[in-house]
């Protein structure tokens, strides 16, 4: 139990990986972002792969501004530590982040960075029989 729980450790923290310049797709890039099935790649070569596929993408339109959203869920994995392995990526990539919201169970951030990135990130938490977490995480930016 403790080895598969280590593997499903150490994937998810090798699935979440950015990619820059020449490795973001061209052929999708729609407004600031495109997506893969897995994936979401920002403007300028800033791109997040969970190596899972969202549970829902929508596209919404708020007074005259069209955004996009996507949300994934990360079962076994607790919110606080998805926003730390994100945060050092972002900010490796000159993201500066902002915390708009934070209780026991859910967290508002925003990122951004001086080549106009603006990401916003919510997540959930939620525990299953008590035992099990899943981190439900919605990614929004502006197209």
């Amino acid at each position: 139990m403790r080895l598969k729980r280590a593997r499903e450790i150490a994937s998810f923290f090798f699935v979440i990986f950015f990619i820059t310049g020449c490795c973001q797709p061209q052929d999708n890039v729609v407004g600031t972002a495109s997506l893969t099935e897995t994936s979401v790649y920002f403007k300028h070569g800033i791109g997040l792969d969970f190596g899972i596929e969202p549970i829902s993408e929508k596209k919404i339109s708020v007074s005259g501004y069209s955004n996009s959203s996507v949300i994934y869920e990360l079962a076994g994995h607790a919110m606080l530590d998805v926003d730390q392995r994100i945060t050092l990526l972002m900010s490796q990539l000159g993201c500066e982040r902002f915390v708009r919201s934070s209780t026991k169970n859910s967290l508002s951030v925003l990122y951004k960075n001086d080549d106009g990135v603006v990401v916003a990130l919510r997540y959930r938490q939620v525990v299953v029989d008590g035992l099990t977490r899943k981190t439900f995480l919605t990614l929004t930016w502006r197209n």
